[in-house]
């Protein structure tokens, strides 16, 4: 017992400044990392890149809404419809380029 009196003791401090140091450090790496850092101005409309063009996520799903009630698609097969729009939308893209 003594010997875990003696640390608390004498490195309470350094024990303390460790633990701010690691919690300040976990804060800056999740600030820093990802695609939800604190320099972003929002979330992003992009759901990928082809060729560098941009595919936006709005008109793709104005795009899937009007498919999905031209066609009378249901629930079940909503993957499939999305599949099927990317599929396009990328083809058309490298098509064009």
């Amino acid at each position: 017992m003594s010997v875990i009196q003696k640390i608390r003791d004498k490195y309470a401090r350094w024990a303390v400044i460790a633990i701010a140091l690691s919690l300040l450090g976990f804060i800056m790496m999740d600030a820093f990392a990802g695609k939800t850092n604190i320099f972003n101005n929002g979330p992003s409309n992009t759901l990928g890149k082809v060729g560098g063009t941009a595919i936006d996520k709005v008109k793709f799903d104005k795009r899937m809404q009007v498919f999905s009630s031209q066609f009378d698609v249901p629930q079940d097969q909503q993957s499939q419809l999305i599949q099927y729009l990317w599929d396009l939308e990328v083809s058309n893209l490298l098509v064009s380029k």
